[in-house]
């Protein structure tokens, strides 16, 4: 069946050659190829070549360039991801499509002579699930210029750790170093097996992180100079949550698992448990709160949900707030959405672009207007999300009190040098008290 392709998908430039992906390893592309990705979709076949075939809204479907067959029937293997820029070295991704549960892998699979379209492969329900993304790393990029700064709550010595798989099996203690170098988690195993630890050196690079309702979701890269299959791994994934006195996290080998927490992980994830805190101990805080807490609101969350009087193409998206006391050259109309991790975007209409919102000041109040502005009945907590490397920073912060009626409705203040940072500002929403 002759398919046409997307004259206009093409990859990301900056996506060429060899990269590392978390959970698939390495693989190739070209500027419409990617070749290398492993899924193992009949006892013979553990990878698959795909075309880039349309592009909507960030979502690349790649169609498989090759069928293979089940019971005499002809298949062909189609997927959908959505890459996000970090840097020229590094990029994360969503697989957005369903879970085929016939092989247990985000894939879809149909009839080669059957018809496919855009949104029969690119059908994942967004947002998507918080800590599932996937991180993508230059294939040869140094450590050093792969790694940022270990999130601040965890930047710590812990004297005493302990480690346990999930299945109860196997246990080692440690301790762990994450102050000396903020760029470094400094581990010193007593002991321990490389099922439990995922790496034999003990020293992982931060690549990424993203915190959701007082968790933390980390990707780190392993810095042994030669893997053992099986045993270590080239990138792993934290969830970390205080309680009390002690870091509870688990750990998992590639990204994080759908439903994984600090407290639940699958085979073979591991329970790692970190306390006897030196270093700094004025306060245990998250990236995103100034208060002494790690918990966040109470309230059921609703940030998955789609206010009404948005329009579909961004899912929690565009609305189109009017500037009340502030007067921003060619800016009189900008719309906020929140993108898939969170981040708070506006969307200018002259010029057109979209940017990211300051995180300097930007606190639970203004949070709470934000959420208030998709639905009256909601409350906000303040997040810090990485920033994109691709999307310019917003430079305005913003003071308000928590009872205005929309962001441009608080005291505004221009400051370019304050908002030039790595963090951008996020938010997640929540059922709450009505104003």
């Amino acid at each position: 069946m002759n398919i046409k392709a997307d004259a206009q998908c093409t990859f990301p430039a900056d996506l060429k050659g060899s990269w590392i992906s978390a959970d698939k390893g390495v693989f190739l592309f070209t500027a419409n190829k990617l070749s290398g990705y492993t899924v193992h979709l009949s006892g013979g076949i553990s990878s698959a070549d795909f075309s880039c075939n349309t592009l909507s809204n960030n979502q690349y479907y790649l169609r498989g360039t090759s069928t293979f067959e089940v019971f005499g029937i002809s298949l062909r293997p189609h997927i959908c991801l959505e890459f996000y820029n970090l840097t020229s070295d590094k990029y994360y991704y969503y697989v957005a499509t369903d879970i085929e549960t016939t092989i247990n892998d985000r894939i879809y699979i149909n009839k080669d002579v059957n018809p496919v379209m855009h949104d029969d492969v690119c059908n994942r329900q967004r947002p998507y699930e918080v800590g599932t993304y996937v991180m993508l790393i230059k294939d040869g990029a140094s450590d050093t210029s792969l790694a940022v700064e270990c999130p601040n709550d965890i930047s710590r010595y812990f004297d005493n750790v302990k480690f346990s798989s999930s299945d109860g099996n196997y246990s080692c203690s440690g301790k762990l170093d994450i102050f000396t170098d903020r760029l470094k988690i400094n581990y010193t195993y007593n002991a321990c097996e490389n099922r439990l630890t995922f790496s034999d050196s003990g020293v992982w690079r931060c690549l990424y992180n993203i915190n959701f309702h007082s968790t933390t979701y980390l990707a780190a890269l392993n810095t042994d100079a030669v893997l053992v299959t099986g045993q270590t791994y080239r990138i792993v994934c934290y969830a970390l949550k205080w309680q009390g006195n002690t870091l509870k996290s688990t750990l998992f080998p590639g990204s994080c698992r759908l439903n994984q927490n600090a407290s639940y992980v699958v085979t073979p994830g591991v329970y790692v448990s970190m306390s006897d805190i030196s270093g700094p101990t004025d306060t245990l805080v998250t990236e995103n709160t100034t208060e002494n807490t790690t918990q966040g609101p109470t309230d059921p969350l609703v940030t998955d949900n789609t206010p009404a009087n948005t329009t579909k193409d961004y899912g929690l998206d565009m609305i189109t707030l009017l500037a009340v006391n502030v007067t921003i050259e060619s800016k009189k109309h900008p719309g906020l959405r929140l993108d898939e991790d969170r981040r708070v975007e506006v969307g200018l209409y002259s010029p057109k672009r979209n940017l990211h919102f300051c995180s300097s000041e930007w606190d639970d109040h203004d949070a709470t207007v934000l959420c208030k502005s998709f639905n009256r009945t909601w409350i906000g907590k303040a997040i810090a999300v990485e920033k994109l490397r691709d999307v310019p920073i917003f430079p305005y912060s913003f003071d308000c009190c928590g009872l205005e009626p929309n962001l441009f409705a608080c005291n505004i203040t221009e400051d370019e040098h304050i908002c030039n940072t790595t963090k951008v500002a996020g938010v997640i929403c929540y059922l709450g008290t009505i104003f």
